[in-house]
């Protein structure tokens, strides 16, 4: 029986959670299951499923707060997490404790990004903390031969981010990505290869403006050490083209930017990219938008226009 907000099994994981410290990561499971009755009915939707997550990584006494509307969908939704296991939550001491757990699952047809079969459960990546702290961090991309059951035979790394427990990460959610398995006018399976891309970065992060505004010095300092130590000297991370790109589209307002002036362009922001790494090597606190000027101020202004 599902537990209500007063119960006394939810007030004690409520407490707990008020001394958690370290929070709890999927293990396994967590993939839904698509009833074949709603995915032919066009069916879709997300599903919140509340319950107590125990400190033996299982979800119990689970109730769906968020309907998709469709019985198939929220039943199946419970399946899957009463499937889910995940690490327990953990004081500072490190004492596994009960907290009260609010799991969103998710039945979309996506569109594949890569003009591949659509995702019919595409499983996102976990980043593992230690190798976030370590300031390991890049792109994967998975590629493999789709299998009658919509997910991929023998997944390879095709792109590396080079560090291999990333590299890991990526195929570990490739292998549970389920496909749609389309077929021919004879009835057979059309099984491409397919392309599954996958990034790990410490600036990215749900939330209005995205995880750039939240992007702390130290991380970041953190973030170019481990690159620089990692990839040829003039090869940069998604993070410094991001920040560059916003940079040129930015000037491009006011002027149109010839040859010369855009080589002059690289080479002030690569001395100032520099510059804000040293800086917030002495400053881990600060964040990197308060640092890297003037850029920083433009992405906290579009953010603010909700872009």
């Amino acid at each position: 029986m599902a537990p209500s907000e007063d119960s006394t099994a939810m007030v004690a994981a409520k407490a707990g959670a008020a001394l958690m410290k370290v929070v709890p990561r999927l293990i396994r499971g967590g993939v839904p299951v698509y009833p074949a009755s709603e995915l032919a009915a066009g069916h879709s939707g997300t599903v919140k499923v509340r319950g107590i997550l125990g400190i033996d990584g299982k979800l119990s006494e689970l109730v769906v707060t968020q309907s998709a509307g469709f019985p198939g969908l929220d039943d199946a939704a419970l399946a899957t997490a009463q499937r889910a296991t995940f690490s327990p939550a953990r004081t500072a001491a490190g004492d596994a404790i009960a907290i009260p757990v609010t799991m969103p699952v998710r039945f979309a047809l996506e569109e594949n990004a890569d003009n591949g079969p659509p995702i019919l459960t595409r499983v996102e990546a976990i980043y593992p903390d230690a190798e976030r702290a370590a300031g390991r961090h890049g792109k994967v991309e998975i590629t493999g031969t789709l299998g009658e059951d919509g997910k991929l035979i023998d997944p390879v790394v095709a792109v590396s981010s080079r560090a291999p427990v990333l590299d890991e990460a990526a195929l570990t959610a490739a292998r549970a990505t389920v496909f749609r398995v389309d077929r021919n006018t004879a009835g057979k399976p059309v099984l491409p290869s397919v392309r599954l891309p996958f990034s790990f970065n410490s600036y990215q992060s749900p939330g209005p403006g995205g995880g750039v505004l939240r992007y702390r010095c130290g991380q970041f300092a953190t973030d170019q050490a481990w690159w620089r130590a990692t990839w040829p000297e003039k090869t940069h991370d998604a993070f410094y083209y991001m920040i560059f790109g916003l940079r040129t589209i930015v000037m491009m307002q006011g002027e149109k930017l010839d040859p010369a002036t855009l080589k002059g362009n690289i080479a002030d922001f690569g001395q100032r990219w520099t510059k804000a790494i040293d800086t917030c090597r002495e400053q881990p606190d600060m964040l990197f938008i308060d640092v890297f000027k003037p850029e920083g101020d433009w992405a906290r202004r579009l953010a603010g226009n909700g872009l």
